[in-house]
C-alpha cells in the first residue's frame, strides 16, 4: 500500500520517492520514519527552494545588493542559517505572522524524530503536512506565474511604444 505525493509539489524524483516513503510511512503508523523522510526532503530541497525564492525577490525589483545574503547562504552547510536567510524573502502569503516555514517544518520533524512516539509523530506530521504541501506547491507555483508575468509585461510594453 504505497501513497502518491501530489504531483504538482515539484520535487525532484529523489524527493519524490522521499515524501512517498514519508506519507506510506504514515499510512502504516510509523510516525518516527514519517517524519524522518519528510525532514530529508525539507532539508534536501533546501538550495532548490533558495532559487525559487532568490528568482521571486529577483521578480519582484529586489537588487543584486539587497539580496547579497541570499546569495551567500546557498554556499552554506548550515540548514538553520539557509532558513532564516530564506525566510526573509519569501513573499507575505507564504510567512504568515511573520511566521517561517522552514523553521516550522525542520523544528516539528526533529523534535518529534528525536523524542516522541511513533503515535505521537503521527499527530506531527498531520498538522505539519498541509505546511509542507502548501509551501512546495506555491513557492514553485509562485515562480512560474511572477516568470510569466514580467514576460508578458515585458512583452506589452515593447509593443506599446
Amino acid at each position: 500500500m504505497e501513497v502518491e505525493p501530489p504531483t504538482e509539489l515539484k520535487l525532484s524524483p529523489e524527493d519524490y520517492q522521499f515524501y512517498k516513503k514519508a506519507l506510506t510511512s504514515r499510512g502504516f503508523s510509523y510516525g518516527i520514519g514519517a517524519l524522518t523522510y519528510l525532514r530529508r526532503v525539507v532539508e534536501n530541497q533546501m538550495n532548490t527552494l533558495l532559487e525559487i525564492v532568490l528568482d521571486i525577490a529577483r521578480g519582484s525589483g529586489s537588487s543584486e545588493e539587497s539580496l547579497k545574503d541570499l546569495i551567500e547562504i546557498r554556499k552554506s552547510a548550515s540548514f538553520e542559517d539557509k532558513a532564516r536567510i530564506a525566510a526573509k524573502y519569501l513573499p507575505a502569503h507564504l510567512r504568515p505572522g511573520d511566521s517561517n516555514p522552514f523553521d516550522v517544518l525542520a523544528d516539528f520533524a526533529s523534535k518529534g524524530m528525536h523524542s516522541e512516539s511513533d503515535e505521537e509523530c503521527i499527530r506531527i506530521f498531520d498538522k505539519i503536512r498541509l505546511v509542507f504541501e502548501y509551501l512546495f506547491r506555491n513557492l514553485s507555483f509562485s515562480n512560474t506565474e511572477a516568470n510569466k508575468y514580467v514576460e508578458s509585461l515585458t512583452r506589452l510594453s515593447g509593443s506599446k511604444s
